[in-house]
């Protein structure tokens, strides 16, 4: 038999598979392939410690850019940004960003 390609196509070759027909060592080591294939349950959240009070310039949707102090962030990429302006060097103050609108952030100081 030829081994399955995508992650769909081995949970679906798991849940056809009768367990009371194989040996447990059988199912078990299939089992194990199959699942040690998926994507974890839990995922940590973005690495930014390193960018925390530093100044940062944010592309969002709407090709819309934000410069601010980053003053937090959590596992969603949400920021919050204080002393924040926009593209014009207009003042906005402390702000939420969401993070499914950001497209990418760059530093503007050194890390």
């Amino acid at each position: 038999p030829q081994a399955p390609k995508t992650t769909r196509e081995r949970q679906f070759t798991v849940k056809r598979i009768r367990p009371t027909k194989l040996p447990d060592s059988t199912f078990y080591f299939v089992f194990q392939y199959c699942c040690s294939e998926m994507a974890p349950k839990f995922q940590k959240g973005p690495d930014l410690k390193r960018f925390m009070d530093k100044r940062l310039k944010f592309s969002i949707n709407g090709n819309r850019t934000v410069i601010g102090t980053l003053r937090g962030y959590d596992a969603f990429l949400n920021v919050v940004l204080e002393e924040a302006e926009d593209s014009d060097k207009r003042p906005i103050g402390t702000i939420v960003i969401r993070g499914n609108s950001i497209v990418h952030f760059e530093g503007i100081e050194r890390v």
